[in-house]
């Protein structure tokens, strides 16, 4: 059965929704869907309760083709719950399963929304490539986001604006963050090793129990910054801002915290 027969077919046997269309966000594992395969049972970090696979663009698509809700809901100006599917409005991961990609996906069909999302009949998804989604950071669009557990590990996200980004537990791992605006982030459990983040603006972040073990940290802005128990064994710390900065706990193992000079500063 074609993607037009599907339609027809829900149509016929199903109550028509809100005509309205529009683009977002869906937050899927690799593979379409919204829980893990190693954790079965286990779907969203909080809202949804119920699992979905969703049909991904083949490697010549841009698009993929169009996906009909088995049993939509009649519109009810509601965001979520069953009958519908949920697109974030927003790059914004907080209803995501773990182990996240974004993917774009065009709507159409609302049976309710909000500021925040929208509940719908009908969507195709199309890929983001890794490229993009830092293009994106890049560019301001993710300030105040909710990105926990994303995988940003290599990201090129130098002079990126991160202020007040929602960023626990996510993999930063070798991400070239110099220049980056991460004041008032929670990056709490994430992981920062061997991270670039030479003068990086971290403070009022919340940085507890992150891994910056090997990070370079030059002319950080770390003030007020909360470290209690981080790993920074064997980052480099010359010349970056440590006033009022809480390091109880925290592993200084290697790390350099001069205050001199260096004619490597700038490299």
């Amino acid at each position: 059965m074609n993607t037009i027969e599907k339609t027809a077919q829900s149509v016929l046997t199903h109550p028509v929704a809100d005509i309205r269309s529009g683009y977002g966000w869906k937050f899927l594992t690799p593979w379409g869907s919204t829980e893990g395969r190693d954790t079965p049972g286990i779907a969203h970090k909080r809202g949804q309760t119920a699992a979905a696979d969703y049909e991904l663009p083949r490697p010549a698509q841009k698009w993929g083709e169009w996906q009909v809700h088995p049993q939509p809901n009649a519109p009810d100006g509601q965001d979520c719950g069953a009958g519908r599917w949920l697109v974030m409005k927003k790059l914004d991961a907080r209803y995501a399963p773990k182990g996240w990609w974004p993917w774009f996906a065009e709507y159409r069909g609302v049976i309710g929304e909000s500021e925040e999302k929208a509940g719908v009949s009908e969507l195709r998804l199309r890929r983001v490539r890794p490229q993009v989604f830092w293009r994106i950071a890049r560019f301001g669009r993710l300030s105040g986001a909710d990105l926990s557990g994303a995988n940003l590990s290599e990201a090129y996200l130098s002079g990126a604006n991160l202020s007040g980004a929602y960023l626990s537990s996510a993999d930063l791992s070798d991400a070239n963050l110099r220049n980056v605006d991460l004041g008032s982030a929670n990056l709490r459990n994430a992981n920062l090793r061997r991270a670039d983040l030479r003068n990086a603006d971290l403070s009022n972040a919340d940085l507890r129990n992150a891994d910056l073990s090997n990070a370079d940290l030059r002319n950080a802005d770390l003030s007020n910054a909360d470290l209690r128990n981080a790993d920074l064994s064997n980052a480099n710390l010359r010349r970056a801002d440590l006033y009022r900065t809480n390091l109880r706990g925290a592993n200084l193992i290697g790390t350099n915290l001069s205050n001199e000079e260096s004619n490597q500063e700038s490299r």
